[in-house]
């Protein structure tokens, strides 16, 4: 029996997306191979809720760590908690003042205080994880204990600098570093590029394979170790969904659920067409219905106030994942929102996996000055959407307005929507056949 450390600071029970895929490998390691499972983790934050799907996946867990902040830490978070919270209203008025306001002043001020918000949640942000870092290691200084692989998966960064102070502890065990991002991003702060290129090359030197969730979150390391890359997409678990029942709708009805990502991934052009519709009277918009969940409100409200459907949308705010799930399967249709840019490619967000066991329509917006997205591969792949892409606009466009339509239609009719999915290309993204890859890398490397 392997012994298997997995080390993430968001893991089961936290409520966040990226806590995903490492909670499901654990649970397969588990049952699939028979693995002793000991996972390195960070305490919830007093802002953070528990999904209580990922909840019952613990029990598969042998040995659970979980390492806190320390106290001044504590302090600072709580400084900014307070301080966001005092700003917070502000900042939204002017946001949403900016958006009929004009006035140059207006957008400047509203820029300097996000850029001051932006900057000091990175600043505490990144002194957090080294502090969390600094007491994962203490710890396992204290209490060695023997492993045959080491899981660590990025980000936070603290991930793989905890998995390589293991790796040097236990020299013969076989480290997988598992990048869910990019290390090195456009929107990377220029302060901590020195450091994150550091970073590259201490990893690159140590740790034996290294795995992507797509091809652009590795391809920073092919140079240097390009016979050791690994692409093992994310996944689905349809456990997940187990004791869910939807909910039914009178309305058609259109769900994004998850960040936008202060509007890099936007979802305009999809209002922009279901407001053009509305106008020619093609749509009644009494019979639709946009529904968000997430912590990007105030975004979403500024995209769907643009093209005057505020009437026709239902905002949920930040609601755990078994609830997102709920919304998602009594809905209509799912929208999802992603870029394509030069230097910039490969984007493939968790909740797609997400939504492909769903099993609904999806309708996709994909921003950027490049066209071909892997998104829209997949999706054209998979037979269960529509993708329109800014860089082939004049050719999506009509597409995506006429998909719209035609479901509408199908829905007043009460035809079922049109929905043809290719299930063999979308089950290789069921989790069991996702973490059979990990188990054929360890079995065998790690003899």
């Amino acid at each position: 029996m392997k012994r298997i450390i997995i080390i993430a600071e968001l893991f089961a029970p936290n409520n966040h997306i990226a806590s995903v895929r490492v909670t499901k490998l654990a649970k397969l390691f588990k049952t699939i191979a028979g693995y002793n499972i000991t996972v390195i983790s960070r305490k919830l934050k007093s802002n953070e809720i528990i999904d209580p799907v990922l909840n019952d996946d613990l029990r598969y867990i042998d040995n659970h760590i979980i390492i806190d902040y320390s106290k001044i830490i504590h302090s600072i978070l709580g400084f900014q908690k307070s301080l966001v919270r005092v700003k917070h209203s502000k900042i939204d008025v002017k946001i949403s003042s900016a958006s009929a306001d004009n006035s140059l002043k207006a957008k400047l001020y509203n820029k300097i205080l996000s850029f001051i918000r932006n900057s000091l949640n990175t600043t505490i942000d990144h002194m957090s994880i080294k502090n969390y870092t600094k007491k994962a290691i203490k710890y396992i200084k204290k209490n060695p204990a023997p492993f045959d692989v080491v899981l660590s998966s990025f980000e936070p960064f603290s991930a793989h600098l905890i998995g390589g102070r293991i790796k040097e502890l236990n020299p013969l065990a076989f480290w997988i570093a598992d990048f869910r991002d990019p290390v090195l991003t456009p929107g990377t702060p220029k302060k901590y590029i020195k450091y994150f290129e550091s970073y590259i090359n201490k990893v690159s030197k140590t740790a034996d394979v290294f795995t992507g969730v797509s091809d652009a979150c590795i391809k920073v390391f092919k140079e240097k170790c390009k016979n050791r890359l690994f692409t093992i997409c994310n996944g689905f678990d349809r456990d997940d969904l187990k004791n869910i029942t939807p909910n039914k709708s009178e309305k058609l009805t259109f769900t994004y659920t998850g960040q936008l990502y202060r509007g890099q991934r936007d979802l305009g052009i999809i209002l922009k067409a279901i407001n053009e519709l509305i106008t020619d009277k093609s749509i009644d918009k009494n019979n639709i219905l946009i529904c968000y969940a997430g912590n990007s409100e105030i975004v979403f409200k500024q995209q769907i106030g643009k093209y005057n459907l505020s009437e026709m949308s239902n905002s949920f705010g930040f609601i755990d994942r078994r609830e997102s799930l709920q919304l998602q399967l009594s809905s209509s249709i799912l929208l999802l929102a992603s870029w394509n840019n030069i230097g910039d490619t490969g984007v493939v967000t968790g909740k797609f996996l997400e939504y492909l066991m769903i099993n609904k329509p999806i309708i996709c917006a994909v921003a950027g000055n490049l066209a071909d997205s892997q998104l829209k591969e997949m999706i054209t792949e998979a037979n269960n959407g529509v993708v329109w892409e800014e860089a082939n606009d004049a050719i999506d466009y009509p597409i995506l307005k006429s998909y719209i339509l035609e479901q509408y239609n199908r829905f007043m009719n009460n035809e079922t929507l049109l929905f043809n999915p290719n299930m063999e290309y979308i089950e290789q993204y069921n989790y069991t056949n996702i973490t059979r890859q990990f188990i054929n890398l360890i079995e065998n490397y790690c003899k």
